[in-house]
């Protein structure tokens, strides 16, 4: 059956907020910034480390730590975030600084760092890819693609973190429809769905606000867990711990009136 996992955000720091989130959810997705969080459940780790990068002792060091600190984790996802070896944040997106990799030094760096993470990761633990916005500068040149992705997926026989509102993003960013983009993503090796509203602002580009999800993003989650292998939804959103608690519950609702069709 499909879980809900709900992000370790800042709303746990409020102990009545956290308790009202959990009891809403089946298990709690860590994040880089919540590692040394106690609450139970932490089933899913996802990370902001850049799958496609060359890893140094600095990446092993930290993701050993987090698996040696998070015991009871079954899934762990990370980025394909740049095609560079040291971005630099700009405003909302990041820019090209230090060496930029090519499509094949990317493949070869992801298949890499799958393989330590098997060496590493406790048996059973599954891995995923997540798809990241694209926006237009060379920092996001083939990271976004969709069949650069499916390669990574496929290659390696790993699973696919499916972020809406990163894929509306894209789609808006590089002038194409939504469905021809995610129509080239590896959906039929989906394990979870991160789910929020992205916004178009003043400078014609579209980012990821993390906004609540609306009833066509509902009715799009609807129609994606019918056709693809989600074990997890998490809902991205931060603004409104009440409001999180009602989406939370609806979603809830949606994968129990799915389940009662089957």
């Amino acid at each position: 059956m499909i879980q809900i996992a709900t992000p370790i955000s800042h709303q746990f720091e409020d102990e009545k907020n956290a308790k009202e989130i959990i009891s809403f959810s089946d298990c709690l997705e860590v994040r880089d910034g919540s590692v040394n969080s106690r609450w139970p459940k932490q089933h899913l780790f996802h990370s902001d480390t850049n799958l496609t990068d060359r890893w140094s002792d600095r990446e092993h060091r930290y993701l050993e730590n987090v698996f040696s600190l998070k015991k009871d984790l079954k899934l762990v996802s990370l980025q394909a975030a740049t095609c560079c070896e040291n971005p630099v944040l700009k405003g909302r997106m990041f820019h090209v600084k230090g060496k930029i990799y090519s499509r094949d030094e990317m493949v070869e760096n992801a298949k890499i760092n799958i393989a330590w993470l098997r060496l590493v990761l406790r048996e059973g633990v599954q891995i995923a890819v997540e798809n990241n916005n694209y926006y237009p500068t060379e920092a996001y040149n083939i990271i976004a693609d969709g069949d650069f992705l499916t390669e990574i997926v496929d290659d390696n026989k790993i699973y696919f973190l499916f972020d809406i509102a990163h894929a509306m993003v894209t789609a808006y960013n590089k002038q194409i429809s939504y469905d021809e983009y995610i129509s080239a993503l590896p959906l039929k090796r989906t394990i979870q769905i991160h789910i929020c509203k992205p916004e178009i602002m003043d400078d014609g580009i579209a980012y990821d606000a993390h906004d609540l999800p609306d009833d066509l993003m509902y009715e799009e989650v609807s129609e994606l867990i019918k056709k693809c292998p989600v074990q997890y939804l998490t809902i991205e959103y931060y603004k409104d711990s009440k409001r999180l608690t009602e989406e939370l519950q609806k979603y809830k609702h949606l994968i129990m009136g799915q389940t009662i069709g089957l």
